[in-house]
């Protein structure tokens, strides 16, 4: 039980002299002390109290139970009236339901709780002596479930557990949230028997003790403990001095006296004398025969451990889903891991077939189970399962593993189902737009190009009649492009896919634009390709047209997006061409960290309108010629806010938003607006924040003039990690080195 009374030990006595004289010391010691009265210490207890009331569990045996009178019992019984004994206080003690025990005591109605175990919830209510004995706690299931090991691996499960027990305040700590709750634990253990619950967690010695009672320890399995708790003896929060009461009164009782009341509820060992040598001999005869059964087991265990390591390789390779069931349906296991049911999907172990398999299918899979079962025969269906607007199709060969288990084995063939599906589709497609007259094509050879087959609008579109047509080559009707189009049709061919080309060509005396879709088909068994040709002309026309539009419209928002930036420049006149040093620096770093060049058109309007938010800022603050006041400086740190309202409202310029809004956050989080830091900062505005700092610490401003180069530098190593980016910082400085500087420089690459 994890008792902590302390017992006294016998010394091995030395041969040593003087160890000898230390001995008879120790134990002339030990026999004074055991000559006191228990007067003696109950002299040494002293306690103004005459009367506490005390509550505690009233089912947790052998600790607390009713005997069949309905009178309380149990080593925590004994307990309390030695303490009573031995302090000459009055104990009133009452057992009852646990949950009710805890809520009468929290309105005041008893003194001292005992059985509780400590969390952080009841430390707000309560002050707790010393633990005086350890209790585990695992997970007891039905032993047809496999996989639970921990608190994480109950979710999605239904727990059974004692109202207001620590186990629920342990479980949601773990995210598990799905509680049966009854009023003992022996009322769990009976709904156990009874199949109303499969999982439960309960402390380990009144679980043990009823599911012995009730003699189901065949059908349950039990984890490792999920925690080992402690009882203890607790008081109102703050009364310690009731508490310190209670403590010297249990430590007045002698560790002897714990042990014969301990001895009286968990018995002791019997052993007759006389039989002591045969006793010996026996447990000899047994170790040895333990000992050749355990190499023997090794031996077992290591066959099994290859064996099973060979069918996880089985079913690992397996596409197939996998799943045990019993004869109700419910899942035992499901040992594949397969692309519809990823990671084995414990979550559906101890659940019903129905929960895997919805509706009507689900009730005919069980059925099917059920009868496989009762004939030990092999069946097989086919069955689908509706998700959404989506149908995904399935079939299942199911097996008997025994007289109470089935093996399915569950393929999924949606993808097979919807190319069948496809295909018919497709050849009705195919006949449909063969026979229709707007649209021209061709069946051809792809040997010699010749045509074998073709429609009137084809005949149309190039101008030929339609026998004529079904003797030429495709090759003949193109004249401008006859080497593409033979190759592309060649490369149709080899990599067997539908493929388009786009081409100039001259139909009907007419230059026009078609696309030619190629796809290979088989028709009475011969390799044919079948050809689409759409004319474009118009569509080309208009895409030309609508290409030219957008460019314009590019540019005018390109010119626009450089007015602004000018215009600005224009009322801060110090700074200008800042812009323009800023964007072309900032391009730079940005190839040098290879970011697509996609990605660069954004970064590039970022960069150009980095400062656009100071529209908002008073000229009195913006052009001030010396340093800003604490209240100046709120009102400038508006401006990248201000840039957000305002391009925010652009969908053109939203992804162009990270350098206006960010480019005055700094690594460690001290910069504005938001107090971002490190990589929550976007890369283009750390990208931006070094090349803004540089090209203004090179400028001269009204309240200083500009910095060397190499002081620019300078700031920007030492600021490494602090107000920059490590990476960018060492890319500048690269770039710099190869690019910028006059001459070579010595960097302490050490601050990067």
């Amino acid at each position: 039980m994890g008792m902590s009374h302390p017992f006294i030990n016998t010394p091995e006595i030395p041969t040593n002299r003087l160890l000898k004289l230390g001995i008879v010391v120790l134990i002339c010691l030990i026999f004074t002390l055991a000559l006191r009265s228990p007067q003696d210490h109950a002299r040494s207890f002293q306690s103004d109290r005459k009367m506490i009331r005390v509550v505690m569990d009233n089912n947790y045996p052998p600790f607390t139970f009713l005997d069949e009178k309905g009178e309380s019992q149990g080593i925590l019984i004994d307990y309390w009236r030695l303490w009573e004994e031995k302090t000459g206080i009055e104990v009133q003690l009452t057992t009852m339901d646990w949950g009710k025990a805890l809520s009468e005591m929290e309105t005041g109605k008893y003194d001292v709780i005992d059985t509780v175990f400590f969390n952080e919830e009841r430390d707000r209510i309560y002050d707790f002596g010393e633990s005086y004995v350890n209790i585990d706690v695992p997970i007891y299931f039905r032993n047809n479930i496999s996989g639970l090991t921990d608190a994480a691996s109950l979710k999605g499960f239904q727990v059974g557990v004692k109202v207001k027990d620590n186990a629920i305040f342990y479980l949601k700590s773990f995210g598990v949230t799905q509680f049966i709750e009854f009023d003992s634990y022996e009322a769990i253990i009976q709904a156990a028997r009874d199949k109303r619950i499969h999982v439960f967690v309960v402390d380990k010695p009144p679980a043990e003790y009823f599911i012995s009672k009730y003699g189901i320890q065949n059908e349950f399995n039990s984890s490792t403990p999920l925690y080992t708790g402690q009882f203890h003896r607790a008081v109102k929060k703050g009364d310690q001095k009731l508490l310190a009461t209670v403590e010297d009164g249990f430590r007045l009782i002698s560790a002897a006296e714990y042990k014969a009341i301990d001895t009286k509820w968990y018995g002791s060992r019997i052993l007759l004398p006389g039989y002591s040598k045969y006793i010996l001999f026996g447990t000899s005869g047994i170790c040895l025969v333990v000992l050749v059964l355990l190499i023997y087991n090794r031996q077992l265990q290591r066959r099994v451990l290859e064996r099973t390591s060979e069918l996880n390789t089985l079913f690992g390779a397996m596409k197939d889903m996998v799943v045990v069931t019993d004869k109700d349906g419910i899942c035992l296991d499901i040992p594949t891991n397969t692309s519809f049911v990823p990671n084995r999907s414990r979550k559906f172990i101890g659940k019903s077939i129905l929960e895997l398999i919805p509706d009507s299918s689900g009730e005919f899979a069980v059925d099917l189970i059920k009868k496989v079962l009762r004939n030990q025969s092999t069946e097989s269906a086919d069955f689908s399962i509706r998700v959404d607007s989506r149908v995904n199709w399935f079939s299942c060969v199911i097996s008997p593993l025994d007289k109470a288990r089935a093996l399915i084995v569950i393929r999924d063939f949606t993808q097979w189902k919807n190319t069948q599906e496809a295909l018919l589709e497709s050849e009705q497609r195919f006949r449909i737009m063969f026979e229709n007259r707007d649209v021209a094509m061709v069946l051809i050879s792809p040997e010699n190009g010749r045509i074998i087959d073709s429609n009137k609008a084809a005949a149309r579109f190039y101008g030929y009649p339609l026998k004529k047509m079904r003797s030429l080559d495709i090759f003949q009707l193109d004249t401008l492009s006859d080497n593409i189009l033979k190759k592309e049709i060649q490369k149709a061919i080899n990599v067997e896919q539908s493929k388009f080309i786009q081409i100039q060509k001259m139909a009907s005396g007419e230059l026009k634009t078609v696309e030619i879709h190629t796809s290979p088909v088989k028709i009475n068994n011969k390799d044919l390709l079948f050809c689409i040709i759409f004319d474009i002309s118009d569509r080309r026309k208009a895409e030309d047209a609508v290409l030219d539009k957008t460019r314009e419209l590019t540019d005018a928002y390109e010119a626009t997006l450089e007015g602004w930036s000018n215009a600005l420049e224009l009322r801060e006149r110090e700074t200008a061409g800042h812009s323009k040093r800023v964007v072309e620096m900032t391009l730079a770093v940005c190839r040098e960290l290879n970011i697509p060049e996609e990605e660069l058109i954004h970064i590039q309007r970022g960069a150009l309108l980095h400062d656009i938010g100071k529209m908002g800022i008073p000229d009195n603050i913006l052009l001030k010629p010396g340093p800003l006041s604490a209240d100046e400086w709120v009102i400038m740190r508006q401006h990248p806010i201000y840039a957000y309202k305002l391009l925010s409202k652009i969908p053109f310029l939203s992804p162009a938003l990270d350098i206006p809004y960010c480019h005055h956050e700094r690594w460690n989080g001290s910069g504005y607006p938001r107090g971002l830091k490190g990589e929550e900062i976007p890369l283009a505005a750390r990208i931006f924040a070094v090349v803004d700092v540089w090209d203004a610490l090179i400028s001269d401003r009204p309240y200083r003039p500009a910095w060397t180069e190499e002081a620019a530098l300078n700031y920007l190593l030492e600021n490494t990690d602090t107000l920059f980016d490590a990476r960018i910082v060492q890319i500048f400085n690269t770039i710099y080195q190869r690019s910028y500087a006059l001459k070579p420089m010595q960097v302490n690459f050490d601050l990067i």
